[in-house]
Formats: C-alpha cells, sequence, structure tokens
C-alpha cells in the first residue's frame, strides 16, 4: 500500500507595491470650499498642477462660461494654464469685489487605472445666492 500524499493547491499570495496601491485601484475624491477670489485661483493653480502630473483632463466651471475641459501637456501647459487663470478671473471679477464675493468651489478627482486618463473638475459658483435667498425669506 503506498502512502497518500496531500496534494494542496498553490497560492500565490499578490504581492502589494510599497504604497499600498495595486495596478487596477481606483479612486474617487470630492471636496467643497467656501472662499474668496485669491482661494478659488489657488485651487485653480493646484487643481492644474495635478492633472498636468496625472495626465488627466482638467474641466472648469464658472458663471457665464460653458464647461471646458483642458488638457495641460508639459510642452504647452504653462501658456494655456495662463489664458484659463486670465479668463476664469475676469469670470469671477464679474461676481463682485474679490474680497467680499463669497465664492463655492466643488473639486472632484476621478482616477482609475482601467481608464486612459483620469478627470480633475472644478465647479465654481456664487456662494453669496444662496445666503441671499434664505435671509429674505
Amino acid at each position: 500500500m503506498s502512502p497518500k500524499t496531500l496534494i494542496r493547491p498553490a497560492v500565490h499570495a499578490m504581492e502589494m507595491p510599497a504604497h499600498g496601491v495595486t495596478p487596477n485601484s481606483s479612486a474617487i475624491i470630492g471636496v467643497t470650499l467656501v472662499g474668496d477670489l485669491e482661494d478659488v485661483m489657488a485651487v485653480l493653480q493646484t487643481g492644474a498642477l495635478l492633472a498636468q502630473n496625472l495626465r488627466a483632463t482638467l474641466s472648469v466651471e464658472v458663471p457665464g462660461e460653458d464647461v471646458f475641459p483642458v488638457y495641460l501637456d508639459q510642452a504647452s501647459g504653462p501658456i494655456v494654464l495662463s489664458g484659463l487663470l486670465d479668463s476664469v478671473k475676469a469670470q469671477l471679477c464679474k461676481l463682485g469685489p474679490a474680497r467680499t464675493a463669497r465664492l463655492a468651489v466643488e473639486v472632484t478627482l476621478t482616477a482609475a487605472s482601467l481608464v486612459s486618463e483620469g478627470v480633475i473638475s472644478i465647479r465654481v459658483h456664487s456662494a453669496n445666492t444662496g445666503l441671499e435667498k434664505s435671509a429674505t425669506r
């Protein structure tokens, strides 16, 4: 009689990278803040920097303008960014004085490794309108 040998299935442990993110990871991060014109411009510059480094599309929505996607590559990034910042600042200045205008900024960062590129969406609108409506009631 021959001894029976147990056959054990081969189990391969998936090795995690040092940073803990697998190649098939995805993320959606959303942030909303209320600030003035300087705060909005800082958020926009940060979003543009992230979009350029992550090779993501930057989508910007401000009052009085259509939503426009922007792709910032290494070569044309500074020129496109400068024009984008000037355009957004001009539109937001129409909402009121820079120091007194309360602006709400909604930022959503979507990144998925299965998609060729991520998207960073920045939506700016006046935060005063909601306050004014509730104060008049």
